[in-house]
């Protein structure tokens, strides 16, 4: 629980901002389990590259304060510090035949189609994975109200209608 987390969740329209760790466990509720779990942030070396190594401040000489703007400076800051990473999380359905050294894969090819050169080419698309309408078993149900602001003013400016 950091200040500067629950503002980059407001900042981004977000409900929440979950862990590896929350994310197994939601995981779990509806059969999945991680299969990829890697530090995006650390490997494509985003603190060097996209934001200096520097800790930016949440005021803007230029008077920019908008919700994608503060929340772009508290993602980074969050970031830097090492409080927040970039992760790339991948889950994957329990149960027999969907291991990842599995021999056959979960894609089944379908018709070729024809593109708008006149070149055909193998469309191909998962197997459909059952899913259920009884909201207690979804783990990750998330609301998200966006509101279009000016970007202009105090606050974001104005609500745009």
């Amino acid at each position: 629980d950091h200040p500067d987390v629950d503002l980059f969740a407001r900042s981004w329209l977000a409900n929440s901002v979950h862990s590896t760790k929350e994310i197994a466990n939601f995981g779990t509720k509806s059969d999945l389990k991680i299969v990829r779990d890697r530090d995006i942030g650390n490997e494509y070396e985003v603190i060097k590259l996209n934001y200096r190594n520097k800790v930016p401040e949440l005021k803007d000489e230029q008077g920019r304060a908008h919700q994608g703007w503060l929340g772009s400076k508290v993602r980074q800051r969050l970031t830097v510090q090492g409080i927040m990473t970039y992760r790339m999380v991948v889950l994957q359905k329990n149960g027999t035949g969907n291991k990842m050294s599995a021999a056959k894969p979960p894609m089944q090819s379908i018709p070729a189609v024809s593109t708008s050169v006149g070149q055909s080419q193998t469309q191909s698309e998962c197997t459909a994975v059952p899913s259920t309408a009884d909201a207690s078993t979804r783990g990750m149900d998330i609301e998200i109200d966006s509101v279009l602001m000016t970007g202009q003013g105090k606050d974001g400016g104005q609500k745009q209608e």
